[in-house]
């Protein structure tokens, strides 16, 4: 799955996939946690740990 985000901020975007981006149809995601791959340059990459390892930052922060 894939979206665009341009311009919107670092944890707008993890809260978005973490909560929002799911596949739709078949129901199955309800009992699943999000599992994510990051591949991002070096300047993103602590910033992205971060905010995927403390869930009530990354929604504090994505949902505002």
């Amino acid at each position: 799955m894939t979206t665009d985000h341009e311009g919107e901020p670092l944890a707008s975007v993890l809260w978005d996939a973490a909560c929002v981006a799911w596949p739709s149809g078949d129901g199955y995601h309800e009992d699943r946690r999000p599992t994510f791959v990051a591949l991002v340059e070096p300047p993103f990459r602590d910033p992205v740990r971060e905010l995927l390892l403390d869930a009530e930052r990354l929604t504090r922060e994505g949902e505002a």
